[in-house]
Parts: structure tokens; sequence; C-alpha cells
């Protein structure tokens, strides 16, 4: 092993484990609870494809409602 194991918190949020993927070069974190037993792994590829998702359904909602935003102007 070439170093100290990075975790992240189950109650962290996301912009946390962004902060440490980036901040320790990795692409896959270890979740821990309290006890730090291992409950999951995030990698970015999870995280990227997540925010892939929700900004798809912005996109959307903005399509909808441009019409909308039309007719009132």
């Amino acid at each position: 092993m070439s170093g100290e194991l990075v975790v992240i918190d189950e109650d962290a949020s996301v912009d946390s484990a962004l902060a440490r993927m980036r901040g320790h070069g990795v692409r896959r974190l270890p979740i821990v609870d309290t006890d730090g037993h291992l409950t999951g792994i995030v990698s970015l590829e999870d995280v990227l494809g997540q925010l892939a998702r929700e900004m798809g359904e912005v996109g959307a909602f903005l399509q909808q409602s441009a019409p909308a935003r039309l007719a009132t102007s």
C-alpha cells in the first residue's frame, strides 16, 4: 500500500467527496460509517452520471417553460 487509505464519511456531501477526490487524486472513495466500517464506494463516474441526469432534468424544464415565458413577454 502506498499510503493512508482515503475514505469519506457516509453523511458527507457530494461536494466534500469531489473535493477529497480532487485533493488526493483518486477516482473512487470508500464510504465508511461512524465506526469506520465500509458501507459503500462512490466513484467519480457515479457523481458525474448523477450530475448529468440532474442537468438533463433542468434542461427539460427550461425547454418546457420557454414557450410560457415567451407568451408573457
